[in-house]
């Protein structure tokens, strides 16, 4: 049975037009980004305006308030696995002197919930609360490494392969041999994967049941990397993350094998 209410799903078409197509929208760019009739995209833009979650300016156009941001900042507050793991990537971030990222599992999807900065000028900074492509980012390969085959295929049939840079994996089968991989090494690189000049090192959080929760991940410039410094961030990772695991319930004998 379909539960889905038409009406919401154009709101929050609505709302996500402000992230896709520019932070300030005309009602006609709304119209036609998100396909609804103009009756219907002003009485949503005017309904949101009225409940403070969009602001109109003096031309005319919309823009988004803070109180999205607010809503998010509880989600952002309440997650548990930050709060276990944020002394760790502060700690971790103070070592290496890198930037130090938690994904965590929504879903299908692994977010950047936490991103502790590295001090250098020259440095890799996601924004916490975007999507990390499962295919070619270090956070997105560490998770994928262990969810069962058949979900990574989902995954895929769903996202696709997209191709960010010259060395991203674009291939099913080159993507489930890399994943193989990274679960016997124990931790996944991007090589500059998704950007250029950027490699990340991460390696996978477990929950109480043995399921991957998230990862961890330390993102750097490749003038500051190479191949053994890649190995050592990484042997650093594995023992970071598995103390966030332990925190976090992780009992070795629980951990769930792979499908690949």
């Amino acid at each position: 049975m379909n539960y889905t209410v038409p009406m919401v799903v154009k709101v929050l078409k609505v709302l996500k037009a402000f992230q896709t197509a520019g932070p300030r929208l005309a009602l006609t760019q709304v119209v036609s980004h998100c396909e609804i009739s103009k009756a219907t995209a002003f009485r949503i833009l005017e309904t949101l305006r009225g409940e403070g979650y969009l602001m109109r300016e003096t031309r005319g156009s919309y823009r988004l308030t803070y109180q999205l941001l607010e809503i998010a900042m509880v989600v952002h507050a309440r997650n548990a696995l930050r709060r276990t793991a944020l002394p760790h990537l502060e700690q971790l971030s103070s070592e290496v002197h890198e930037t130090v990222n938690l994904g965590t599992l929504e879903g299908r999807r692994v977010v950047y919930a936490e991103v502790v900065e590295s001090q250098h000028r020259l440095r890799i900074v996601p924004s916490v609360g975007s999507r990390a492509a499962f295919h070619a980012t270090g956070l997105g390969k560490a998770v994928a490494a262990w969810l069962p085959t058949e979900e990574v295929l989902a995954i895929i049939a769903d996202d696709g392969l997209k191709r960010y840079t010259a060395n991203t994996i674009t291939s099913s089968a080159a993507l489930l041999k890399e994943l193989a991989r990274i679960h016997e090494r124990g931790y996944g690189v991007d090589n500059e994967e998704e950007a250029l000049q950027c490699v990340c090192v991460a390696a996978p959080v477990f929950d109480s049941r043995g399921s991957v929760a998230g990862a961890i991940s330390i993102s750097t410039p490749t003038s500051r990397t190479n191949s053994r410094r890649v190995h050592e961030l990484g042997g650093r990772l594995q023992v970071v993350a598995l103390a966030v695991s332990q925190e976090f319930g992780f009992k070795r004998e629980t951990l769930l094998p792979p499908a690949h």
